[in-house]
């Protein structure tokens, strides 16, 4: 299957300042329930997920804590734009998974649904130039509270954005535990995950590669497709070994994401909502609100198992 006609960058750049506006709102209605303590705090702990570099060193980002109760507001700013570019980058490489039959997709990690919001895009636009495209059932999970109710959020002033869009995904309820639990991935279905994997999780890439493909196996996924930032490669690494009886097919190259520039509209949710608390507005703010940019600084990993797709060709990456 062909990638994505060149006109998809211009459907977007039509809707890109709508969509930075929708991010704006779920910002806004988030952070108005959030005293000055709670802003600050989430605000502080999502920077600590940036890398460091000075003239001596370079230092990888950290953990933050998504308990907080401001965690999913702030990384609506922070790093749901990255996402949703990274989360269509690896989505458009890999049609031949994504857009040719129906699926049940699993969103490990979901976190702010940035994947979901990927993915929501590329298929109204193939809605929009009336190339048929599957309608998948999608299910996020996230064992943070916060994080899934800025989901909703997001969820819903994308709605505002695209009107068609409950008719090209099915949008399941979603899912508060960890991808730890067991009976959580319905059996066949796709699992995928955008940086899932913590700081501490690559620390220990043996334990928790065992431990993801131990879930896969038991849940009886026909799929994974997972990316992250080349930091944490080596979970994914790990897991190929674990995951004996799947093929790898995972793309060398990750599509060109047209999505880019500041989130302007979000810059100013945010500094409206910390002047309403009497906070000062936070500098790194312009640099670090942005949908991403080319080349996408993801890895991704994708494996398919035999017994459920005994034919080789289910995953023909699209190079670009």
């Amino acid at each position: 299957m062909k990638a994505l006609p060149n006109t998809f960058g211009h459907w977007l750049l039509t809707r890109k300042q709508r969509l930075d506006e929708a991010c704006a709102a779920a910002f806004r209605s988030g952070a108005d329930r959030l005293s000055a303590a709670e802003l600050k705090a989430a605000n502080l702990s999502m920077k600590s997920l940036y890398a460091a570099c000075d003239a001596d060193r370079y230092t990888c980002g950290g953990d933050c804590d998504y308990a907080l109760a401001g965690a999913g507001v702030m990384y609506t700013g922070h790093f749901h734009g990255k996402r949703v570019h990274d989360s269509m980058a690896v989505l458009e490489t890999l049609p031949d998974m994504f857009r040719t039959k129906e699926l049940h997709i699993c969103d490990v990690g979901a976190g702010s649904g940035a994947a979901l919001w990927a993915w929501a895009l590329i298929a109204c636009y193939l809605r929009d130039i009336k190339t048929e495209c599957p309608v998948h059932n999608w299910t996020s999970i996230d064992s943070s509270p916060c994080m899934l109710e800025q989901n909703e959020r997001l969820w819903l002033e994308l709605c505002k954005v695209l009107p068609d869009v409950q008719k090209v995904v099915s949008r399941q309820v979603p899912i508060c535990t960890d991808w730890r639990t067991q009976h959580t991935i319905p059996t066949g279905a796709v699992v995928i995950g955008g940086y899932l994997f913590s700081r501490e999780d690559s620390t220990r890439h043996t334990r928790t590669a065992r431990a993801f493909a131990s879930t896969l196996q038991d849940s009886g996924a026909a799929a994974v497709v997972l990316w992250t930032a080349e930091s944490k490669t080596i979970v994914m690494r790990r897991l190929i070994r674990q995951l004996k009886g799947w093929d790898d097919q995972s793309p060398k190259n990750l599509a060109k994401c047209p999505l880019d520039g500041r989130m302007l509209q979000c810059i100013y949710a945010a500094q409206s909502a910390f002047r309403s608390v009497a906070l000062p507005i936070d500098t790194d703010w312009p640099q670090r609100y942005n949908w991403g940019s080319y080349p996408t600084k993801a890895t991704a990993l994708a494996m398919v198992r035999k017994d459920q797709y005994p034919e080789s060709s289910v995953l023909e990456p699209v190079m670009k």
